[in-house]
């Protein structure tokens, strides 16, 4: 459940992506879609990085950069999916993969917490 200062940024997003303007609006959906297509990207690079990392804190420095690109791209998914651009056959299983993509990343930043020390903790949450 989005908390009020989620749903305000939201809705703050929509309505900027609403506006007119000098770009027509297929080529406002295309910037949000190549966003959404490069933040895909850097999600499995990330997670790339994380399973090639030599020690626990590298691995879950990479883990929270995987986790905060597929929080973008879930986000300009419900943009664009709420703007109309994405047709919804299209969105739902790609939202559904993107949910579990986060839950499974999310169980692997938990795991790798109970095993880490409080030392390697505050180096992870200092990158």
């Amino acid at each position: 459940m989005p908390t009020p200062l989620q749903e305000k940024t939201y809705e703050m997003l929509i309505r900027m992506a609403s506006i007119p303007s000098a770009y027509p609006t297929a080529e406002r959906e295309m910037v949000l879609l190549r966003r959404m297509f490069a933040d895909a990207l850097e999600a499995g690079a990330a997670l790339e990085m994380a399973l090639g990392a030599a020690d626990r804190t590298e691995f879950r420095r990479f883990l929270f950069g995987t986790l905060h690109r597929i929080r973008l791209v879930k986000l300009w998914m419900q943009i664009l999916d709420d703007l109309g651009a994405l047709d919804p056959d299209t969105v739902h299983p790609l939202s559904e993969t993107a949910e579990e993509t986060h839950k499974l990343v999310l169980a692997a930043i938990r795991t790798t917490h109970k095993a880490c020390t409080v030392e390697d903790y505050q180096t992870a949450q200092a990158v």
